[in-house]
């Protein structure tokens, strides 16, 4: 299991660190693992497990796509 910094935490669930801190404080985001005395880093695992676990999101108008060949 990889242990990722924020900014991969960053990257993947395109939340900054606020947002990440609000949610834990909740319990509704995984807490980093204590790695050294000032080192934090999150298990890939549980971060891809809570992105899993959130519904998907489908946009409830429609996606408007241009026919093949069409260039802008």
């Amino acid at each position: 299991d990889r242990a990722l910094e924020d900014r991969e935490v960053t990257a993947l669930t395109k939340l900054s660190r606020t947002p990440r801190w609000r949610l834990r404080r909740k319990g509704d985001f995984p807490a980093p693992r204590q790695l050294a005395p000032a080192t934090y880093r999150y298990l890939e695992s549980d971060v891809v497990a809570w992105l899993r676990s959130r519904p998907l999101v489908v946009p409830d108008y429609p996606i408007r796509t241009r026919p093949a060949g069409e260039n802008r």
